[in-house]
């Protein structure tokens, strides 16, 4: 095999904070709606503890309980709460103060930093799904009897706790017919490199500029891979982006199309976090998806290929 460099052209980066990043089409990445709460696709509340054994029969349940708009959301904590404190009038409750998106950041910055890496996403998870309602925990003379979550379900929280439930990597859909790549590699750099064709497309983690030559080679060569399904890039426009972004919170949010078509790429900027994202342009069709984790001179790295269909 020729050398990787004569191929292949590296071109943008996007870097995260903590969670996934994905990879979609430009078109369909307009239909994404992140983490975006104001337009919540749910609602959810979960709680568990000792005391769930003696409300009534309605309440004993450790699985969350969802709900469709807000008004049933919140009958149905306050009915929690009256019976909670009918069975222990003397119980003391203690509500989580609401964070600001900000605060979520700086949170999940500070998990991510403090935290084992295996721990990364989990931390990241349960900080930003109790920001918007809280939480409530109950406890009676230091005894922690009940603690209580509320959730607002979005596109991202959805992701997270079905499609990469179980793997790092998975194909999945939203909107009206829109699907993305999404690829949970903790807090991290991907780079992306596109062959002179324009019919592949490699992503892979941070590494230097001379490791990542030697690591696409070796990816080049490696015959170990796992397949990850397909994904459609119509106008051949794609995005890589940390997921729990918006359209809306990039500084291009009505231009993408016209940023895919740049050479070299801009990269995509949030108000307040840079280069979480960045676009490309290959050739239109479906593309294959191929995923592994490699290692060179001691240092691990995970990548995913696009590769267009024949």
């Amino acid at each position: 095999m020729e050398n990787s460099k004569q191929h292949f052209t590296w071109y943008g980066s996007a870097s995260s904070e903590a969670g996934p990043f994905m990879i979609t089409a430009v078109e369909d990445f307009t239909q994404w709606r992140g983490s975006d709460d104001a337009l919540p696709i749910g609602y959810r509340v979960k709680y568990h503890g000792p005391l769930i054994n003696e409300l009534p029969s309605r309440f004993q349940t450790t699985t969350p309980v969802l709900f469709a708009d807000e008004a049933g959301l919140l009958q149905f904590i306050q009915s929690l709460i009256d019976e909670i404190y009918l069975v222990q009038p003397e119980i003391t409750m203690r509500e989580q103060r609401k964070m600001t998106v900000e605060e979520i950041v700086a949170a999940a910055k500070g998990a991510a930093s403090e935290a084992a890496v295996s721990d990364a996403r989990e931390s990241w998870q349960h900080i930003w799904h109790e920001h918007k309602h809280g939480s409530y925990h109950f406890s009676l003379e230091d005894k922690n009897l009940l603690h209580l979550g509320i959730g607002i379900e979005t596109d991202y929280s959805r992701i997270c706790e079905t499609a990469l439930a179980q793997d790092e990597v998975a194909v999945a859909s939203f909107g009206t017919n829109a699907q993305a790549l999404f690829w949970d590699v903790q807090p991290n750099t991907v780079t992306l490199a596109i062959d002179h064709r324009r019919t592949s497309v490699f992503f892979i983690t941070a590494l230097t500029n001379t490791h990542r030559e030697k690591a696409l080679q070796l990816v080049m060569d490696d015959t170990k891979h796992y397949e990850a399904g397909q994904l459609s890039l119509p106008t051949g426009r794609g995005a890589l982006v940390w997921a729990p972004m918006t359209q809306g919170d990039l500084g291009a949010p009505t231009g993408l199309s016209l940023v895919a078509d740049l050479n070299p790429p801009v990269q995509l900027n949030s108000l307040n976090i840079l280069k979480v994202g960045t676009a490309f342009k290959v050739k239109p069709g479906i593309y294959d998806i191929t995923c592994g984790w490699n290692q060179i001179e001691e240092n691990d790295f995970a990548w995913v290929q696009l590769r267009l269909q024949p």
